[in-house]
């Protein structure tokens, strides 16, 4: 369950600023900051195509050949991980920094055994024999609780349920104790009771091994009963930051707003008045050339200058809130946000 932090004066594990991603010629990702501490869950959370995905692979510089960094830094203990070399980011990937992908069925190798993509992983950041790595390989999968893992060590990828494939991926993302795991969209395609499972076993985890966890997702139900603070992202930018208790029961931005109404979950009391699930009116936007707010299109409450200058977060109502929206802003003094 979310924590509880003291003020601390630790360097953040992980540290993004301004982050732009592109495509070509389309920004998919522009200006992101957030922070990750250890033992710290965040949740990045917005609608498919908002730039999660492409953030999360950028902590791994493995976008695809058409994506790139176009500016930013990337902190992680305190090294930007864009000048890493290619040796330096391979000791990076699965030892200090490892994600769990969103479906494991195309992630997992279906020619090789379960027992063989444990020990690759572990074998590769550490001088252990074929032996040894199976040994762990085995305790690994007792540790994400796969029944009988003397024999789904020799199974391969097709003989599993989805809910024992995601915790194969996991048991493989932990093998070399990461201090940070990025887990997008963990319990896609799963049954709620799974997901729960699941969501449990990476909550676990955190805590044993102190680690930092990124929770990518669209659903704010496990936002709810997972995280510690959320940034919401819309069109590639951040448009509300803040922990979870207050953004989930107190939101300001119009965006956080509706993505409540809509979730079953969180925003119950507002279902079905009418007889009819509520929803978001309009299209998503693409974070390519807007000028002004991207979320303006879409606002009951766009103001002329909302379709003309572009808000970046500012904090409101305290340090540890930021909000994208001078509409929306509580007017206290000097928390008031300008455009930039």
């Amino acid at each position: 369950m979310p924590l509880e932090f003291p003020i601390s004066a630790e360097p953040p594990l992980l540290d993004v600023r301004d982050l732009v991603i592109r495509f070509g010629d389309t920004i998919a990702v522009r200006g992101l900051d957030f922070t990750i501490r250890r033992g710290e869950t965040l949740a990045l959370v917005g609608e498919s195509g908002c730039g999660k995905s492409a953030t999360a692979l950028s902590l791994l510089r493995l976008l695809p050949p058409t994506g790139r960094i176009d500016s930013g830094t990337l902190l992680f203990e305190g090294r930007d991980i864009r000048e890493l070399r290619e040796t330096e980011l391979r000791r990076l990937r699965g030892a200090a920094i490892s994600m769990v992908f969103q479906e494991p069925m195309t992630s997992l190798n279906p020619v090789l055994s379960i027992g063989r993509q444990i020990t690759e992983a572990i074998r590769e950041h550490e001088p252990v024999s074929a032996r040894a790595a199976r040994a762990k390989a085995v305790e690994l999968l007792d540790l994400v609780r796969i029944p009988n893992a003397h024999r789904i060590v020799h199974e391969f990828p097709h003989a599993l349920s989805g809910g024992m494939r995601q915790r194969v991926m996991i048991a493989i993302a932990v093998a070399c104790q990461p201090r940070l795991l990025i887990a997008d969209e963990p319990t896609t395609a799963l049954d709620v009771t799974i997901q729960a499972q699941v969501l449990e076993l990476l909550d676990r985890l955190r805590r044993d091994l102190n680690m930092g966890l990124l929770l990518i997702t669209h659903d704010l139900g496990l936002v709810a009963d997972w995280a510690d603070r959320v940034v919401v992202m819309y069109a590639g930018r951040k448009c509300e930051e803040g922990r979870v208790d207050r953004l989930l029961h107190a939101p300001l931005h119009p965006y956080t707003k509706g993505l409540i109404a809509c979730s079953p979950s969180v925003g119950s009391d507002l279902h079905f008045r009418d007889g009819r699930m509520p929803e978001i009116a309009g299209n998503v936007a693409s974070a390519a050339g807007v000028a002004g707010c991207p979320f303006a299109p879409r606002c009951a409450s766009a103001r002329d200058d909302c379709w003309t200058a572009r808000p970046d977060p500012k904090p409101t109502g305290g340090h540890d809130h930021l909000l994208a929206c001078p509409v929306h802003a509580p007017a206290t003094g000097d928390h008031v946000l300008t455009f930039s």
